[in-house]
């Protein structure tokens, strides 16, 4: 399973640099819900938020 979160694009290891909540100055917040957790990761500009919004989508393939 670690492999599959290691690797992206191609067989390239990125390690942290999949992980949303990796993003240099990212908050995260963890809430319990019906079922589970909710996971928030925000950033504070434009930026930050496309390059969250990039590494969970990379997550999401990947997962597939």
């Amino acid at each position: 399973m670690d492999d599959v979160f290691a690797v992206a694009d191609g067989g390239a290891k990125r390690e942290m640099g999949n992980c949303p909540t990796a993003v240099t100055g990212a908050d995260v917040a963890i809430h319990d819900v019906d079922g589970g957790v909710e996971v928030a990761v925000t950033g504070a500009d434009d930026a930050m938020t496309s390059e969250i919004r990039t590494r969970m989508k990379r997550l999401t393939e990947l997962a597939r």
